[in-house]
């Protein structure tokens, strides 16, 4: 009886890693830098910014003036909440 409940607890956890770890991995890799995102192997440790943010929400002041907001942010967002629902 232990036995059968201790195995039920541990294919839960490894069910919950295994659901949790796209977020935990989309989250991560917002605080990469371009050339970390795409860099193979991937990169588990590297040095994190917020420059995707301030790129996003328009206060980045080191990119091109073109790059500094995304006035379709909101579209795609809402779009990604359609299909998620």
């Amino acid at each position: 009886m232990r036995l059968g409940k201790f195995l039920t607890y541990v294919a839960l956890v490894v069910w919950t890693c295994f659901v949790l770890f796209p977020i935990y991995w989309t989250l991560i890799t917002s605080f990469k830098q371009p050339m970390d995102v795409v860099s193979f192997p991937p990169k588990l440790v590297f040095k994190p910014t917020t420059l995707n943010y301030e790129i996003l929400l328009g206060i980045a002041r080191e990119v091109p003036l073109w790059e500094r907001f995304r006035p379709d942010f909101p579209r795609y967002f809402l779009n990604s909440l359609i299909i998620c629902g």
